[in-house]
């Protein structure tokens, strides 16, 4: 499989500013999706070559501002390896999500370039964006300018990126391809590449699955986090019934003020969507619970197996003649685990 396009040619060179970070006001209309579906999230724009120091240029920026969720949005032609994994490593701690975009004239436009360090930072976001078109995210390997690595800086620094990766829920598969571009030339990835290596997720983290009991329930719960957004799947049964509770979870006010502006719910099982009830039909199909809006169903047999030749579960619940809210869950990865429990469960 072909991951990356390799630019052979092409000298980078690192003209650019020592990286700058601001969080300016945004017009009012200005909308992104990708940003948006997280909530009103802090932009900080991040511009410039990385330098000693720019770690903690950033956390003086949050401190100072009282920044507490927020998406870095860099432009930068990389800079300083070291200093740009512990950007990484900070953005990281602080729990913010990463992207490639510049601001002018008021708007967020996603155009710019992540390379070198630089992408070595993007790592760090729990939420990684990265959609082509006007950006571009790209490696190399690491160097130090006119001196040459011993080989055994060259094994320690190596080991030190492959556990960098690690660490953050990257594909070590990534270190290996950037080695195979020179330090002069750049491995430009596509958005499909980032994605298949974990580099970026869109904001869609990995589906976990914990088979768990509670008063002596048995039950299966799947989690997967998309956008800032929990989504949780509860599958289990009782009494000769297949049981599933899905929940949408964000924090206790918006749950209770959600459960109470819904009128419908409706569970989604791959592309079809099955079991649409009214709130006043009956109570029980959708609640809230501290953080979470539950929609709570019982399977019957051909809502199993469409469940079983499905890739995804989701929930999804609104109000008449209004927007609705929604959550899936991918369950390919986690099918295996999901036959073996219905077959214990039967």
């Amino acid at each position: 499989m072909k991951y990356i396009v390799f630019l052979l040619a092409l000298i980078w060179h690192i003209t650019s500013a020592a990286m700058s970070f601001s969080a300016p006001k945004h017009e009012f209309f200005d909308q992104f999706s990708w940003v948006n579906r997280n909530g009103d999230l802090v932009r900080i724009y991040a511009k410039g070559t990385i330098e000693k120091n720019t770690a903690s240029e950033l956390l003086h920026l949050t401190k100072a501002n009282n920044i507490n969720s927020a998406i870095v949005l860099f432009d930068s032609p990389g800079g300083s390896l070291i200093e740009g994994i512990s950007l990484g490593q900070l953005i990281r701690e602080l729990g913010f999500s990463t992207g490639i975009a510049t601001f002018n004239n008021g708007k967020m436009e996603t155009e710019g370039v992540c390379a070198s360090a630089c992408a070595y930072s993007f790592m760090g976001g729990i939420n990684r964006y990265y959609i082509g078109g006007n950006t571009a995210l790209g490696l190399h390997q690491f160097s130090s300018g006119s001196n040459a690595l011993s080989t055994e800086k060259v094994q320690k620094i190596s080991g030190l990126l492959v556990a960098y990766m690690q660490e953050m829920g990257i594909d070590a598969l990534a270190f290996t391809l950037s080695t195979k571009a020179e330090p002069e030339a750049m491995a430009w990835l596509s958005p499909e590449d980032a994605l298949t290596l974990q580099i970026s997720n869109n904001g869609i983290q990995q589906v976990t699955v914990e088979l768990k009991q509670n008063d002596g329930v048995v039950y299966l719960r799947l989690e997967q986090v998309r956008d800032g957004v929990i989504c949780r799947f509860l599958l289990g049964c009782d009494r000769g019934q297949l049981f599933l509770n899905g929940g949408h979870i964000t924090n206790d006010k918006d749950a209770k003020n959600k459960a109470i502006w819904a009128t419908w719910s409706a569970i989604e099982i791959g592309n079809e969507t099955v079991q649409n009830i009214r709130k006043e039909n009956n109570p029980e199909s959708l609640t809230s619970q501290g953080s979470a809006v539950w929609v709570s169903r019982v399977l019957s047999d051909s809502e199993l197996k469409m469940l079983l030749n499905s890739n995804s579960i989701g929930l999804f619940f609104g109000a008449d003649g209004m927007m609705a809210y929604g959550v899936t869950v991918n369950i390919k990865p986690a099918m295996s685990k999901i036959e073996d429990f219905l077959k214990n469960c039967n």
